[in-house]
């Protein structure tokens, strides 16, 4: 067996039952044409854990090639090799890998949760050229930039959908439904679910009537969430026996992000380097990007009050035969179906007092025992989690010998929390070991259940392979991240995906929902009001807080003389995605200099809250809160250029009038820095 060098071209990620092709045709073919290549099966090390040979194999190739078959969607090591090289990229801002396809669609990609969110360079080996592509995109350097459509729309606009009204609607609609007049008046015939329609085309009404003119608005299910308004549409459909079936329905608004950005050509940026222009092909894969990881993020364990809640339906609404009316009438008698099933077997067996799962409470804590700070931590967690409810498996107390102790201890716990502080990441190789044998039992059963918590270890020697399972800085607030983790079930691998790309989504989203739309609003009843009183127009400031924690107020300090608040504008009462929205703009009046008051406006760039909300579940999202202030900081230079640069934003001049302005919310105020920024 072949050692592996120091540096190869590429490292190639495959199926063991796909051998047989990959050697002699992809292998061959690569290095017939000078490519270098690394294969686990001729140069992983023997003797060493798979985990820590793929470690290697990633670090020290340029690229990794993953040959996509049905064998290797299938398989928990090609999503780890996977996840290792998505951590790459991400980290080198370089394209690390691209995928072949064999026998496998590229919409297929997206129904792979692992791949649905990252950046997708394929080559399909069906086709005549494919070695010489497969050639071509491997011996290139790209950034992701520049093969990453539109940023990755999807994520942010998932999570900003999510954040502003799944998690708020969902816990409360069951219970909403079921008090209905609607529910009570015709049993059988309304589903507790809600049923969100995705269309390809991102084609999205405000109502379905617009879509249907066979379904028809009955009534309206309100849900109150201060300050806000919550408003679901009940609609009727009638069946062939003109029997009515009544739902809650709606689209995603978010969507029609994606639609503007490959339709309407205005939005194009004046820069290249910048440029979001969608294709069709580039749509369509967003589409179903959003959809899958929707429907992870709904249907996941960390978010049990929205599981089950929601039915997305993805269809194509360009097709001849296409039918909103057959779609949900199909849709709502299935639901209606399962439950009526569920329904009777419920009542059919006799019920059993539940027993929890042995292993559902326990949790390993690995610690050096060389170092005193990992010691330290180690008790100070046993008591937190004692007091949590969770059992402390000590592996130390066996009597065996340390391995098959620890062996044991990590298939009979639901979490393994590993302890690393600087001194053992360098020196403890022992302790690094245990840390990958758990991975390598993690990936042979497709789960994730191991921590690594980080004592006092500076950033620029955290081993790149910690990021996909998200480890945990002991920093503050880390113990309450570290029970809502520890509270979940075991995390598949699949929904380990890390971020990656997440402020594209949102600050389009925020450009084209909103600021277009309410920027011009506020302006004209700002100049209407004070346009003969002041010298100068009124500029917007949008604050942009580095924690991403968009709760706190901008109330002026008690006791400062150098802002005060003036008034409050509004816009009119208006449903956003099922919401009444009425947003909202405060004024005030800055003293810059003695004689010297400017008039501002000032408002809370809302959007950024769904990156904290992230980065409070950042095992589920991949999104660490240490990460938070560079996201903020991306989403306001982002937000900056699309106003500055984009040919209709321009047109609307709307970087004239707008700023965001970016402040570090751990030092001061809001209104701290809306007075440092005029008065520097």
């Amino acid at each position: 067996m072949k050692r592996m060098h120091n540096l190869r071209d590429v490292f190639i990620v495959y199926s063991s039952e796909d051998r047989a092709f990959v050697q002699k045709e992809v292998i061959k073919g690569l290095k017939n044409n000078g490519i270098s290549c690394l294969d686990h099966e001729k140069h992983f090390l023997g003797g060493a854990l798979a985990v820590e040979n793929i470690q290697k194999a990633i670090l020290c190739t340029r690229k990794t090639v993953v040959v996509l078959t049905p064998n290797s969607l299938q398989s928990s090591w090609v999503k780890y090799e996977h996840l290792l090289s998505l951590e790459k990229s991400a980290h080198t801002k370089k394209v690390a890998l691209c995928y072949l396809l064999c026998d496998v669609k590229k919409e297929e990609i997206s129904k792979f949760n692992v791949l649905s969110n990252t950046v997708v360079v394929e080559v399909d080996c069906n086709k005549d050229d494919w070695i010489e592509k497969l050639i071509k995109i491997v011996t290139a350097e790209q950034s992701i930039e520049s093969v990453l459509p539109a940023g990755n729309l999807a994520v942010g606009q998932v999570w900003s959908h999510w954040n502003g009204f799944h998690k708020i609607v969902l816990p409360e609609l069951k219970i909403k439904i079921e008090g209905s007049e609607f529910y009570k008046s015709n049993p059988g015939h309304m589903p507790v679910k809600y049923f969100e329609l995705i269309p390809l085309s991102c084609e999205c009404y405000d109502d379905l009537t617009k879509a249907d003119n066979r379904i028809s608005i009955v009534g309206s299910i309100l849900i109150q969430e201060n300050p806000r308004k919550y408003t679901v549409t009940v609609y009727r459909i009638l069946g062939e026996n003109k029997h009515p079936y009544y739902f809650v329905s709606g689209y995603p608004n978010v969507l029609k992000v994606i639609q503007r950005l490959e339709k309407d050509q205005q939005w194009l940026k004046t820069s290249q380097e910048t440029s979001h222009c969608l294709t069709a092909t580039d749509r369509l894969l967003q589409v179903w990007r959003f959809y899958y990881t929707m429907n992870h993020l709904l249907n996941h364990p960390m978010n049990r009050a929205c599981n089950n809640m929601v039915r997305l339906l993805v269809y194509d609404d360009r097709a001849v035969n296409h039918s909103v009316y057959d779609l949900l009438l199909q849709a709502v008698r299935e639901e209606l179906l399962k439950t009526s099933s569920h329904h009777l077997e419920k009542n059919s067996v006799v019920k059993r007092k539940s027993v929890p799962h042995p292993k559902s409470r326990k949790v390993c804590i690995v610690a050096s025992e060389d170092s005193p700070l990992e010691l330290e931590t180690k008790n100070e967690l046993c008591e937190l989690l004692e007091r949590e409810g969770f059992d402390i498996y000590d592996y130390l107390k066996s009597g065996q010998s340390k391995i098959q102790a620890f062996s044991e201890c990590i298939s009979s716990v639901q979490w393994a929390i590993f302890l690393f502080s600087h001194d053992t990441l360098k020196a403890d190789k022992f302790h690094m070991y245990m840390y990958n044998m758990t991975l390598h039992q993690n990936v042979e059963k497709n789960q994730l259940h191991v921590i690594p918590l980080l004592i006092d270890v500076p950033d620029d020697i955290i081993p790149e392979d910690f990021a996909w399972v998200t480890y945990i800085k002991k920093e503050k607030n880390y113990q309450k991240r570290l029970i809502e983790t520890l509270k979940c079930e075991n995390i598949s691998l699949d929904c380990s995906v890390p971020a990656v790309d997440v402020t594209t989504g949102l600050a389009w989203a925020y450009v084209l929902n909103y600021l277009v739309i309410n920027v011009p609003v506020y302006l004209q009843l700002m100049d209407k009001e004070f346009g003969q009183c002041i010298e100068n127009p009124i500029k917007i400031y949008l604050l942009v807080p580095a924690s991403c924690n968009t709760s706190k107020k901008i109330d002026p300090p008690t006791d400062s003389d150098k802002i005060r608040f003036l008034t409050q504008l509004a816009t009119k009462e208006t449903q956003v995605a099922g919401a009444l929205r009425r947003y909202e703009l405060n004024l005030y009046t800055v003293n810059e200099a003695p004689g010297k008051d400017t008039p501002v406006a000032v408002q809370m760039v809302t959007p950024i809250g769904c990156l904290w909300e992230m980065g409070r579940q950042g095992a589920l999202s991949g999104l660490k809160p240490e990460t938070l202030h560079d996201q903020a900081w991306k989403f306001c230079k982002l937000t900056t250029k699309i106003l500055e640069e984009s040919v209709k934003a321009v047109e609307m001049k709307l970087a004239e009038r707008v700023e965001l302005l970016y402040y570090d919310d751990e030092k001061c105020s809001p209104a701290d820095a809306i007075i440092g920024a005029l008065t520097q």
